[in-house]
């Protein structure tokens, strides 16, 4: 079964047979299946058993949506043929340039450091401003406004002296840490990061602030409960345990969000 699940690609030709095997390596019953997809994204809210066992028949085959879902519920890509790249590559398009680029070095960090802001000298604080307009679109202060944030703390990610990465949170209060900024100068440094994030707030409510409109409605999507605002950025409370442990963030935050792009695309059709 390993060698076979190796082998095996999520794609529209083969999409019965490789989902079969991936459940039962998962072993996962279909009901079980059912559940689990209902409960994490509400693109299958509406799944029963009955449901998956025609994908696994073949006798229907889910919306391409749903092919991509289900791929990323299992951790996996999916494999597109020529016609189906064409209606993602249109969605790709609400993809934003930040952090696409990735770094010619590799980068670990090697120290952390943890700050109060309004201790921070003036030359620090620099940073963290150029940082978060850089890769957010939006003015640091104007963020800690708008999440109403009342003393801020900060946490700078280094590789030797140079700062690679930043976590701006309000401290935990009434069991609630929210989110300002997360910044990192690659993939790899901003997934250490969100491990960072998981371990600081487990067991704790988390608030999330969106700066791009497919991840606010991915965020949406996953259940989490939209905080209203008259500010442009989005925000989400949600358990933390919820949010890392969804199958589906778990794909995004490897730097696979065809899914959210496309449900995105999907809403504004």
């Amino acid at each position: 079964m390993t060698t076979q699940l190796n082998e095996a690609v999520f794609c529209k030709e083969n999409f019965a047979t490789v989902l079969r095997q991936f459940r039962k390596s998962y072993r996962l019953s279909q009901q079980s299946l059912a559940d689990d997809l209902a409960t994490n994204h509400s693109l299958f809210k509406n799944i029963n058993q009955s449901m998956v066992s025609l994908w696994e028949k073949g006798t229907i085959l889910p919306s391409l949506n749903r092919r991509v879902g289900l791929a990323n519920f299992f951790n996996q890509c999916y494999q597109y043929d020529e016609h189906e790249l064409k209606v993602v590559i249109k969605a790709r398009k609400h993809k934003t340039a930040i952090n696409e680029k990735p770094n010619i070095y590799n980068y670990n960090i090697n120290q952390i450091k943890e700050f109060w802001f309004d201790e921070m000298t003036e030359d620090e604080k620099a940073l963290i401003y150029n940082a978060h307009a850089s890769q957010s679109g939006y003015d640091f202060n104007e963020t800690i406004e708008h999440i109403d944030c009342k003393r801020l703390k900060v946490v700078c990610f280094y590789y030797n002296n140079s700062i690679i990465g930043h976590l701006a949170f309000c401290a935990a209060q009434n069991g609630l840490i929210k989110l300002a900024s997360v910044v990192a100068i690659d993939k790899n440094i901003k997934m250490n990061i969100f491990k960072f994030i998981q371990t600081l707030s487990s067991d704790l409510m988390l608030v999330i602030p969106s700066f791009i409109k497919y991840y606010s409605h991915m965020l949406n999507d996953i259940y989490l409960e939209e905080i209203k605002n008259d500010s442009p950025i989005t925000l989400h409370a949600g358990k933390s345990e919820v949010v890392f442990n969804n199958p589906f963030v778990k794909h995004v935050l490897d730097g696979n969000d065809d899914l959210a792009l496309l449900r995105f695309e999907q809403h504004n059709d």
